[in-house]
Formats: C-alpha cells, structure tokens, sequence
C-alpha cells in the first residue's frame, strides 16, 4: 500500500501515482468475445467493457466463466472482477484477434484479471493506480485550486442495454473537489445507497456514458462510512481539461446492487474554497493517537508506526456512535475500534468503527457504529479508559492509539 506523507491540515494527503499499462491497438477490433474465468476460490462477478459500454454477470464460482462482446474499436478492453465481500481488480486489455481469454486469480482480498498464457495483469484500476513505495513521491503541488461539486442521485444515471443495473431510485450524495496542479482532492457523503463499491469521474456529457478517467477509490468503502475524503494525482493535462470543461465530466458512485452506477452527477463551478476535511464532524469526545501510544504483545502482532498520527472524534447517541476520523502517514486503514483500556494497557475491543479495510487513497471518514448500552454508558462516564485504535497492513496490532478525552 501507499503511504500518505504530507499534512493533513493542508489537505494534501497524496500519493504518487503510476500510468495504467494499456497497448494500444494497432489496428481499430470489431466485435470481440471475452472469456473471463474464476481460476480462484472465491465467488465474484465479472464485467467487460469498452470505452462507452459494459456489462456484469455475477455468480462466478471457481472453475466457472462469463462471457461477453464488446467493440472495442482502437481502444482497451476493460476487464473487472470484484469479489463478493473481499477487493476487486481492473486491468484493460488489447485482444489479438476476435476472442480475448481471461483469469481472474489471485485471493478474495487481492484479486487480479490475467490474461491467459500470460501478457499483461491487473490489478485494482483500469486509471491510474496507486503506486508501490519504491515509486517516486510527487512533487510538490503548484497552481490556482479550482472548486467543484456535484450533487447525484440515481435519474442521472445512464443504463446500457444489456448492461449492468444502474440508478439507485433512493441513493443521493454530494461531493466537492478540488483541481490543483495534478492533484485531485475530494470530500464525498452518501445516503440511502448499498455498499459503496467504487468510485470515478467520467469523461462524458449529461445523459451520455463515457470512459473513466479518474479513480476516487477502487475498492469497497466500509459498510458503517456515509463520508469520506481522499485525494489521488492525475496526468497534468487531464487535469487542465477538468478545470476548462467541468460540464464534460461527471462523477459515479458504484453499489453493490447498482454495479453499473447507483449515482451519479455532472461537475459544476464552485464560486468559493471548500475543505475536503469539512466531512469531519466534531464530537462530545475525541482522542489524538500516534504510533507512540500503542502497547506491544510479547510474540503479538507487530503495533506502533512511528510516523503515524490520527485524530478520532466520537459523539454517542441512542444505540451506538457518530465517528469522524482523520490520519496521516499511515497506510491505507484495514480496522478502526474503541477498545477498553487505561493508558499503556490493552483492552478488548468494545466498539466497532470498521471491520473492512478503507479504500487507498483516502484519508478521512465519517460513519456511524452500534455499540451495547452498557458499552456506551461505560464511555461517556469515563471516556480516559477507552482508546481510539486504527490498525494498518503493516501494524496489524494497531498503527496509531489514542485515549479519549471530553476537553
């Protein structure tokens, strides 16, 4: 995973990223039959697209296939898997003829599109990816900020025939971004939707499909966030692009139930600055943690980033807690708790913020968890014994810990 290592204050957390691998036809493909197959032990659906339409088939157990037509003319293949409760994989794929072979391999959490005998593989994006840490990190950021929003819901979306369901007929969200040199920063709250799978902008008109151009997140945000806020770096001239024509551009939030698109909205000026970290809403209680603050266990796993720091707001209510929280250079979070315990104690686990693991890229949610009564009583009486504990990857007994406190 990427590391974030810029200041949150700013709200530049960034990391570099790397140009997707797609060759180029050489020569504009007619129809062509994609054979996508589970050569895994998961279960997942699978989607083939070209540059304007696709379409999904769920259901595929091991050793089963799917298969589509698409026209890709002189562009890629796009090719998803996305695994029932686990990750997904994008890779776009030239054919070589008239069929295109493909196996989705790899694990339920990490899985990846191949093509068969080889050639080139996927990994989570069909834009640009998320980098390895030996890439370079990205300059720093130059230029006027430029403001947008957008404020989606499910009439907007564009059904393919034969494609993918799309359009939540109760789902909204909204979302601001900001354009800066090459970086895109951007704040996004949800209601009403399923799962939130994906997310991308779209080059494409009001009521036209049009290929993505940026990934937001690739994979799927925690089933407890209604908000999160992330930031990703794009090629320069895709940005100038965004920035001249906003109206060309629209923004898709993908569901589990709505793989095609469950919202979505074109772009619009914003005559005012807007901070992505606005999502984050303050509580009764919060805690400040570090990777200082974590507790190791004789033979446990291993705890404590020495560079990490987060901020955890908490403001219990009838059945459970509003949360909001924040980290900086920290890998992308795989759980979030309260646990019960006094300062340099361990405690268990009493509270869960999110049992799946953040997208990359982002760098700040808002959700709401349940808890038990006596959990939330226990609390709110003395909130010093309990702690905020945001567990990564690498730290898998946690990154970043902090005490709660009420002032």
């Amino acid at each position: 995973m990427s590391r974030n290592k810029n200041v949150a204050a700013a709200c530049l957390l960034g990391a570099t990223l790397a140009a997707a691998v797609v060759t180029p036809a050489s020569a504009a493909q007619d129809a062509v039959t994609v054979k996508i197959t589970n050569t895994a032990g998961y279960e997942a659906t699978f989607c083939a697209a070209d540059t304007l339409e696709g379409r999904c088939l769920d259901g595929a157990k091991k050793g089963e296939s799917r298969t589509f037509t698409v026209k890709p003319g002189r562009g890629p293949i796009e090719v998803r898997v996305v695994v029932k409760n686990g990750g997904s994989a994008f890779q776009n794929f030239t054919a070589d003829g008239p069929a295109l072979n493909v196996d989705a391999g790899g694990t339920a959490e990490k899985p990846t599109a191949t093509k068969s005998g080889g050639g080139e593989h996927g990994g989570h994006n069909p834009a640009p990816a998320p980098p390895t840490s030996d890439q370079p990190k990205p300059s720093p950021v130059k230029g006027k900020p430029f403001f947008f929003s957008a404020d989606l819901d499910g009439k907007q979306e564009v059904p393919t025939p034969g494609g993918p369901a799309v359009g939540d007929e109760d789902g909204s969200a909204k979302a601001l971004v900001e354009v800066r040199g090459d970086r895109v920063t951007f704040a996004l709250e949800w209601k009403k939707t399923a799962q939130l799978t994906l997310g991308h902008l779209h080059q494409g008109v009001a009521g036209q499909n049009g290929p993505v151009k940026v990934n937001l997140f690739a994979t799927p945000m925690p089933e407890t966030l209604s908000a999160a806020a992330g930031q990703t770096v794009v090629d320069p001239k895709l940005a100038e692009e965004i920035r001249k024509n906003p109206a060309g551009f629209y923004l898709n939030l993908h569901s589990t139930d709505r793989p095609g698109g469950a919202v979505r909205a074109q772009l619009k000026p914003l005559g005012k600055h807007v901070n992505p970290l606005d999502i984050i809403k303050g509580g009764k209680l919060r805690a400040f943690s570090n990777g200082r603050n974590e507790v190791p266990v004789q033979d446990g796993p291993k705890v404590g980033d020495p560079d990490g720091q987060a901020v955890t707001f908490v403001q219990p209510n009838g059945t459970g807690v509003d949360f909001s929280l924040a980290w900086v250079n920290i890998d992308a979070p795989t759980l979030g708790h309260v646990h019960q315990g006094a300062k340099g104690v361990n405690g268990p686990v009493k509270i869960t913020f999110f049992g799946t693991a953040v997208p990359n890229g982002i760098f700040a949610v808002s959700g709401t968890a349940t808890a038990d009564q006596a959990s939330l009583d226990a609390l709110k009486k003395s909130p010093k014994d309990f702690y905020s504990n945001i567990h990564t990857g690498p730290f898998p007994g946690g990154a970043v810990r902090g005490q709660f406190t009420s002032h």
